[in-house]
Formats: structure tokens, C-alpha cells, sequence
């Protein structure tokens, strides 16, 4: 396996870029632009880091209704199962 370094010039100076990350600093997922490590807002496209870090919310209403929907169906095929079982004998 290879991996490349990739020379890149950030204000006049040259740094090494691995990946996403820079020495110096990050590359803003959106635009590509390099921006400081502790940025919460990317200054070329306004792109904001900490929305997009922020901790998914709870378990909504929709997963909890798509469960219960799995569990339903569960039922209903093992009903069908001791059905086809019964006949069977």
C-alpha cells in the first residue's frame, strides 16, 4: 500500500496534508478548504463543524413506530407458520 503526501500552500507557507486533516490545520468537508483545527465555521463556505459533531438525537417517534411496525410483522408470520404447522399434521 501507497500513501502519498500532498504538498499544499496555506498563507504563503507550505505544509503537509494527510487525508483530511493538515498539520496546520483541517479541509472543510464541504468546500475543501483548509481552515484552522478548533474552526466551528468554515470561512470560505460557512459550512459549520459543531452541527455537524452534535450528538444525534434521541430515539425519535418515527424509529419507534417503525420498530413496533417489525414487531408486528414478527407476529404476524410466526401466526402464519403455526397455521401452515397445524394443517400440515
Amino acid at each position: 500500500m501507497l500513501h502519498l503526501s500532498v504538498r499544499v500552500r496555506s498563507k504563503g507557507r507550505a505544509i503537509l496534508s494527510r487525508g483530511n486533516r493538515v498539520e496546520d490545520g483541517k479541509a472543510c468537508p464541504q468546500c475543501a478548504e483548509t481552515v484552522k483545527v478548533n474552526a466551528r465555521v468554515c470561512r470560505f463556505c460557512g459550512w459549520n463543524f459543531e452541527k455537524q459533531n452534535a450528538q444525534p438525537p434521541a430515539a425519535s417517534k418515527n424509529s419507534f413506530q417503525s420498530c413496533l411496525g417489525c414487531v408486528g410483522m414478527c407476529i404476524v408470520a410466526l401466526v402464519i407458520l403455526a397455521a401452515v404447522g397445524s394443517v400440515m399434521r
